[in-house]
């Protein structure tokens, strides 16, 4: 039932926003004007949250995922002649048991993590038709990540073991979107980007009985985001 009440609620928000838009008329045209939606208005500032993992919970009939705390917020500052800096953070956090069985052997784990990352960059808006509205640019990006996991081991004998690992990153890379105006305050948005990144990772490992051992690792790779995610983004 509390699922049922958050789907009928969020379709009936779109439907509400839709209706409550009517075309510009004129005083001395009674026809309307075909007007941009984004183009109204004083707007100055966009706030956007990615619902796309609370769609894919509904989808799955809120199935677990393991994770909590799942975000993203963007935030933009718009400028003029259709500019706009862009902000967004996000993050995520993990806290699970699980039991592992082999032939001879069995694990219990126990592992914690977290993930925050950040994005600063700018954008070019390119209104189109009555909704809508492209737009590209480039973000800076940085992240960090940690993981801890414990574990008691059994085959002959029980011995416990500790694995906890950090990992900076940071990159840079082009963006692309489209949004969709529900009315001249509310909008959709989707978009992809091609981010080239670098990582530097640093592992500490103990296990009953044997010294402690560190790894540090770098790497560097790209990350390819297609524009499957949506975002709801409110202009004040």
């Amino acid at each position: 039932m509390k699922r049922l009440f958050l789907i009928v609620t969020f379709f009936g928000i779109m439907v509400s926003a839709l209706a409550q838009q009517q075309d510009t008329v004129s005083l001395t045209n009674p026809l309307p004007i075909k007007i941009n939606l984004f183009t109204q208005g004083n707007a100055k500032n966009e706030i956007g949250i990615d619902v796309t993992w609370f769609i894919k919970n509904l989808v799955n009939f809120g199935g677990n995922t393991g994770y909590s705390n799942n975000y993203i917020v963007s935030y933009k500052r718009l400028l003029k002649k259709n500019h706009a800096l862009r902000f967004g953070i996000g993050g995520n956090s993990l806290n699970r048991n699980q039991t592992n069985s082999q032939t001879n052997m069995q694990d219990q784990l126990k592992i914690k993590s977290y993930r925050f990352s950040a994005r600063l960059g700018y954008e070019f808006r390119n209104p189109f038709g009555k909704r809508w509205l492209f737009y590209y640019g480039g973000d800076l990006l940085t992240g960090y990540s940690y993981t801890q996991q414990n574990g008691v081991h059994t085959s002959t004998s029980i011995f416990k073991s500790e694995t906890k690992s950090k990992t900076f990153t940071w990159g840079i890379g082009p963006v692309i979107g489209f949004e969709f105006a529900l009315n001249s305050r509310l909008s959709l948005s989707t978009e992809g980007s091609l981010y080239f990144m670098h990582s530097h990772k640093k592992d500490d490992y103990s296990v009953t009985n044997a010294s402690p051992r560190k790894t540090i690792s770098k790497s560097s790779f790209v990350t390819i985001q297609t524009p499957l995610s949506l975002f709801i983004n409110y202009r004040f």
